[in-house]
């Protein structure tokens, strides 16, 4: 009877030695390349980043961001992201508050150096080269791991649209707006004028008042 006890008592304790073990393994998980980090302070320094792109793109009334984290690669006091990332120049056209100018989903290689009061400053900003290098600029800039996602990474531009339209959508309430938002194309109604007159237009008093540049589809 005593054995049986003691055989009994031995597998409670080792199965819950293993249960112990287990719990203790699964608390230590953390995202690839993340332990450490302020995954708050990150993402919102990946945010100023993507939208600090707007001087490459025309000017819109607010701008927005999109991202996905793939990689986090730290070294020291230097942190790597890997995202697929798009920026987005949000204006009115026709009455819907759209995307009018910016990026669709662009594999980016974003550094950031860690400060020591442990905010993160903008390094480096690395986009794959345009043309007949993008592929091979694409395949040195990100890790062969991740090479297949970021050939693909087109298809998450959806995702990154929508968080865009989220951000659009929060400007206007800012503002006390309401108003259709579409981060996709919106088919433009041009105003009926006068071909000569508008030829005439776009071409002399162009010249001296560089607003009417701004302002191509009035």
């Amino acid at each position: 009877m005593q054995r049986r006890k003691l055989l009994f008592l031995i597998i409670v304790l080792s199965l819950s030695l293993v249960l112990v073990l287990g719990c203790n393994s699964e608390s230590q998980e953390s995202p690839q390349g993340a332990e450490g980090l302020d995954q708050e302070k990150l993402e919102e320094a990946l945010r100023l980043a993507i939208k600090g792109q707007a001087s490459s793109y025309a000017e819109g009334e607010t701008v927005t961001e999109g991202h996905i984290i793939l990689e986090i690669e730290e070294k020291a006091e230097e942190i790597k992201v890997y995202t697929i990332a798009s920026f987005g120049a949000f204006g009115f056209e026709n009455g819907i508050f759209t995307k009018i100018s910016g990026s669709g989903a662009i594999p980016t290689v974003i550094t950031f150096t860690k400060e020591a009061d442990g905010e993160y400053s903008l390094k480096e900003y690395q986009e794959p080269l345009d043309g007949a290098d993008y592929g091979a600029s694409l395949k040195r800039l990100f890790p062969e791991n991740l090479h297949e996602r970021i050939f693909e990474a087109h298809e998450d531009y959806k995702f990154l649209a929508e968080q865009q339209e989220m951000q659009a959508t929060e400007y206007l309430n800012s503002i006390g707006r309401t108003a259709e938002i579409r981060a996709g194309h919106v088919e433009k109604e041009l105003a009926q004028i006068n071909v000569e007159a508008s030829n005439m237009l776009f071409s002399y008093h162009t010249k001296y008042d560089a607003f009417l540049n701004a302002c191509p589809y009035w």
